[in-house]
């Protein structure tokens, strides 16, 4: 098993099932913004503190 990668966005670290280490998460969706379909930033996980905040550009 890996336990780090080199691809497009450079050297990334990963855990013991393959997945990226300390990966920042932004969730969006799909919202009616003046009558047309917009993707919203619902959400913000920060992997360095494991904490999820609601996005202030709602």
């Amino acid at each position: 098993m890996a336990y780090n990668y080199y691809g497009v966005s450079g050297w990334t670290e990963l855990d013991e099932l393959g997945d990226r280490k300390a990966l920042n998460v932004d969730f969006f969706a799909v919202k009616d913004v003046e009558g047309k379909p917009s993707w919203v930033k619902l959400f913000e996980y920060d992997a360095a503190t494991g904490s999820l905040s609601e996005a202030s550009s709602k």
